[in-house]
């Protein structure tokens, strides 16, 4: 029986038990166990799809054995005392198991679901550490594009299906998977044309730019020369006075 069927089972057990007990406070304990068992089994069964729909070959890393004696310890509970093993130690075990479980399986699923972005890493790494600046509009187009995968990236693909949907479109992972290398394309393209031109601009601008950077770039020695090479490069809006 998987463990959602015991879920059911429970359930239907707490609403027989309802008929025959008034306790506020068991009943308020049956229906927690029974709203933990649920979550933690509809969220197994949304990482199984997630797995499969993302074709990876790895399975979560859950302890079966841990859950099948907790599972088997409350039933031994329900069939001695009825009832009142909503009370007793094993329901408080097996609430324990599944919370640590479903803790497992988000664990596996946002650590899988990252690794789609491991080859990306160093283009979001170099938007997020760089002062990207340009005549164009590749700079924000880059800051874009990085700042929808790293958000997307931060997502459970489970619990944040709706956020991935309203963010990438598409109905599902596959939908998903394909947005993201499209993005990841993007941004790599408009770091290739701020590349270009970078290389484009002369060695007096592009020194200006890396200390205007690093620690900031002295009005003393902002020459005529140097402004009118930075207008003609149109990078000077892109350039603030700040008191040291």
């Amino acid at each position: 029986m998987r463990l959602y069927d015991r879920a059911v089972d429970l359930q239907l057990k707490l609403e027989a038990a309802q008929s025959a007990d008034a306790s506020v406070e068991l009943l308020a304990k049956g229906a927690r166990l029974v709203d933990r068992i649920e979550s933690a089994s509809a969220y197994f069964g949304d990482a199984a799809a997630f797995r499969a729909k993302a074709q990876i070959a790895e399975r979560p890393n859950l302890d079966l054995k841990a859950i099948t004696q907790a599972v088997a310890a409350f039933r031994a509970g329900l069939s001695s005392h009825g009832s009142a093993a909503f009370q007793h130690q094993p329901a408080a075990n097996l609430i324990e198991v599944a919370n640590g479980q479903r803790e497992r399986a988000t664990k596996w699923v946002t650590a899988r679901w990252k690794e789609f972005f491991t080859p990306y890493d160093a283009l979001l790494e170099r938007v997020q550490n760089e002062r990207l600046a340009s005549s164009t509009s590749h700079a924000i187009v880059a800051q874009a594009r990085a700042a929808t995968l790293r958000a997307v990236k931060s997502d459970d693909p489970v619990v944040n299906s709706d956020d991935l949907r309203t963010r990438l479109g598409g109905g599902d992972v596959e939908d998903w998977l394909t947005k993201i290398g499209e993005l990841a394309s993007q941004l790599r393209e408009a770091l290739s044309e701020l590349d270009a031109e970078q290389a484009a601009l002369t060695s007096e601008v592009r020194d200006a730019l890396r200390r205007a950077a690093e620690d900031g770039l002295p009005l003393s020695d902002l020459s005529d020369e140097l402004l009118a090479a930075l207008r003609t490069a149109g990078i000077d809006r892109h350039l603030m006075v700040r008191r040291k």
